[in-house]
């Protein structure tokens, strides 16, 4: 169930952002990875989304799954209206993740057919140096 610990590690991600209250301000990198990402998703490119994921992430998902998962979480809510960075959190060596830099992100967003989501993004940094998505929430 490669699926089920995807979501395991990102929901823990998650709850960080929760219990950390410090916020930081977000690199030019990332906020361009992180809007370069979630408008791929937007733009309904979830294969694209799959493939500009992280390294964690691919290998904890397979791509026909994820197009599934996440085709079902956003055809609900139409289309993106807005999108406003709440707060981000940076995390190193997270427990209950694989070992690295991590960014978590909060975004209060508006959609078509529902006026207040809240959306969690993490990014992670590859050896390569760029920053890719390794989760994705909606609530």
């Amino acid at each position: 169930m490669k699926a089920s610990r995807s979501l395991i590690i990102a929901a823990s991600l998650c709850m960080l952002l929760a219990a950390c209250g410090q916020t930081v301000e977000l690199s030019k990198d990332q906020q361009a990875a992180a809007l370069l990402w979630l408008g791929l998703v937007d733009s309904g490119k979830y294969s694209e989304s799959w493939q500009q994921s992280s390294t964690i992430f691919q290998s904890a998902v397979v791509e026909p799954d994820w197009i599934k998962q996440i085709r079902s979480a956003r055809a609900p809510l139409g289309a993106v209206l807005s999108r406003n960075q709440e707060k981000s959190v940076s995390q190193k060596n997270p427990s209950g993740a694989p070992d690295g830099d991590y960014i978590i992100v909060r975004y209060e967003s508006s959609f078509d057919k529902k006026a207040e989501v809240i959306e969690t993004l993490t990014l992670y940094l590859e050896s390569d140096g760029s920053w890719r998505t390794t989760g994705y929430f909606i609530k």
